[in-house]
């Protein structure tokens, strides 16, 4: 993998620069052909979406032999891709879980910070998505967002199956959602391990994104009843949302926090079409403290898989 060059070569160079010379592999010579074309590969062209990341990427998988400069100038000069997937370069063993080695670090930290320069010029991507980064990979692609005017920016979503405590750095995020720049749809950070110290560190940039967001995903997040308090608050100005989903949290002795969330869900100005709260331990009491705010505030509720309701708490 080559380090990146000033901006002015690839431009002097970009009309005559050979892909087999900058790619491993064909798959991802087509895909900087159709960075740099917009079109010519049926399987981009239908989503305008693409993953970069380490080996076990399923789209552009980073080995020795791709310049990372070529693809981040490809990325940062398209104007057709919407959605741009960055994964990490952890492996998954079964014996020791999530691995990553100091040159797979390495390797992801330089993939960050090209990426980032590619975004900051990009004005296409609607959605980025960010999956099993190390926290100092994550760490860095945050911290480059928030110097960027991101206007265009819809969609954000954070995925993560490793096993570490917190997997984002949410006061980061936090300052990156207050800051303005986003004017975000949907925001999806699940099981990333958040906690109620990540929803508390995250509220003022909830209230900030405000009206313009529609969709919320924080399942499994070891959100407990004081998260779930603090997100109601910071949910206030959330007047257009219309799905919010905190499957698999521990909500068994939440009930403040659920009559918090009543209490939001009767919000005049708020109409939730659908509220997701599947494999939350809530008890009858959670419930009929949830129902008072939800029975004529929230068009759809799922409660499946809550086995601590009794039948006597349906009623």
């Amino acid at each position: 993998m080559n380090h990146p060059r000033d901006y002015s070569y690839y431009e002097a160079h970009a009309a005559d620069v050979n892909l087999d010379d900058i790619t491993s592999s064909e798959h991802n010579k087509q895909i900087l052909q159709w960075l740099r074309d917009g079109y010519g590969v049926p399987s981009i062209d239908r989503y305008r979406s693409i993953n970069v990341g380490g080996r076990w990427c399923d789209d552009f998988a980073i080995r020795e032999g791709d310049d990372l400069g070529w693809l981040a100038y490809f990325i940062g000069r398209s104007k057709s891709l919407r959605k741009l997937r960055i994964r990490g370069f952890s492996e998954f063993d079964d014996e020791e879980g999530w691995i990553c080695t100091p040159e797979d670090e390495r390797e992801e930290q330089r993939m960050v910070h090209a990426l980032s320069g590619a975004i900051a010029r990009n004005r296409s991507i609607q959605g980025i998505s960010v999956d099993n980064l190390s926290n100092d990979g994550f760490a860095a692609l945050a911290g480059a967002l928030v110097n960027l005017n991101l206007t265009q920016l819809e969609r954000f979503y954070c995925y993560s199956s490793r096993n570490s405590d917190p997997l984002i750095d949410c006061a980061t995020l936090g300052n990156l959602l207050e800051s303005g720049v986003w004017n975000l749809k949907e925001l999806s950070l699940s099981h990333s391990n958040i906690s109620d110290t990540g929803v508390a560190a995250l509220a003022n940039g909830l209230r900030s994104i405000g009206s313009s967001l529609e969709e919320l995903d924080l399942i499994y997040n070891s959100i407990g009843s004081e998260g779930l308090s603090t997100l109601a608050a910071a949910l206030a100005n959330c007047t257009n949302i219309k799905r919010l989903d905190l499957n698999g949290n521990d909500f068994s002795m939440a009930a403040a926090g659920l009559r918090s969330l009543s209490n939001w869900l009767q919000t005049a100005a708020l109409t939730l079409d659908k509220l997701c709260l599947i494999d939350c331990d809530i008890t009858d009491e959670g419930l009929q403290v949830l129902a008072e705010g939800a029975m004529d505030n929230c068009k759809s509720i799922d409660l499946s898989e809550n086995r601590n309701i009794t039948a006597s708490g349906w009623r």
